[in-house]
């Protein structure tokens, strides 16, 4: 797995040829020590800074399925996998052999035909009325070895391959993941971190709650007690 345990942001400064400083301030990261996550971040914040001066384009690509592993806090680690904290404050597992898939619900309809639903008890849809869940049964039927597991989730589903152990990146894990609709940005997420993912709290807006306001590494302690706080409520 590719997560991460040390976070640094270095600051880097170029100046153009017209005279204007500009100034970059990169994330660099390493699973062995500080010192060599800083050398990192001080790499990327000059090869930013640089290409700013020069006047190349930058690749803008945020956490969640970019090129760089996801900056979040480890909490605790268990024989089987890794659980995280997201920059919004939610716990996920990260599991290196344990293949979970994220799907996506098709539109359920809105406005009068989901208040009649509502209404008269209809408000939860039969397994037949999820295409997601026929388009799973379809893949079975073609691929007899692979069984899983189908949770309901808040927007969709959660599926667990339960046929053995899984390499998330493995060509056919891609393939399999992209037969039954997984979500792509949780594709390339899995290979980004080397694992598979499965969130094991709620989004905090889902549950009356809002995002933390400081994000994982906290510079200072007033940072890391604000969080707590936010923990707390």
């Amino acid at each position: 797995m590719d997560v991460p345990q040390y976070w640094i942001q270095a600051e880097a400064i170029e100046t153009s040829r017209e005279g204007k400083k500009v100034t970059a301030h990169c994330w660099g990261w390493s699973s062995n020590s500080e010192s060599e996550a800083r050398e990192r971040a001080e790499e990327r914040a000059r090869n930013v800074a640089r290409r700013i001066v020069s006047g190349e384009p930058l690749k803008h690509s945020y956490d969640y399925g970019g090129e760089r592993p996801i900056r979040e806090e480890r909490i605790r680690e268990e024989p089987f996998g890794l659980i995280t904290r997201t920059g919004y404050g939610s716990l996920v597992l990260n599991c290196p052999r344990v293949m979970f898939i994220d799907v996506d619900e098709e539109s359920k309809g809105g406005g009068i035909v989901s208040f009649f639903r509502s209404l008269f008890g209809g408000g939860a849809r039969s397994k037949k009325e999820y295409p997601e869940v026929e388009r799973l049964r379809e893949f079975q039927k073609a691929n007899k070895r692979w069984s899983f597991r189908v949770y309901k989730t808040h927007s969709g589903f959660r599926y667990i391959a339960i046929n053995g152990e899984q390499d998330p990146l493995s060509e056919e894990v891609r393939r399999v993941m992209e037969a039954v609709g997984a979500d792509p940005l949780y594709i390339k997420l899995c290979t980004t971190q080397k694992c598979f993912r499965a969130r094991v709290s709620p989004k905090p807006w889902r549950c009356g709650s809002f995002s933390p306001p400081v994000r994982f590494p906290f510079a200072t302690d007033h940072q890391k007690s604000a969080f707590e706080k936010w923990l707390d409520k």
